[in-house]
């Protein structure tokens, strides 16, 4: 899962994190799996990449990324 997914995961995971938590809140097991999955493969991803590892991305990275999703 890590190889083919994680740039997608991480992606939309990190811009969306506000909404999920708020989400959870009224209803807690609305994307439960991402909070197991995803500091799993950020931990693949850490191993694997280790010189380019970034925990999260900043606003304008994240921007960048999304904007060329819509490509």
């Amino acid at each position: 899962m890590w190889h083919p997914f994680y740039h997608w995961v991480r992606l939309y995971f990190q811009a969306s994190e506000q909404h999920i938590v708020a989400r959870r809140q009224k209803e807690p097991a609305v994307w439960d799996y991402l909070h197991w999955v995803y500091p799993r493969l950020n931990e693949i991803e850490r191993t694997k990449s280790s010189l380019n590892y970034k925990d999260k991305l900043d606003d304008a990275e994240l921007r960048e990324w999304l904007k060329e999703e819509l490509l």
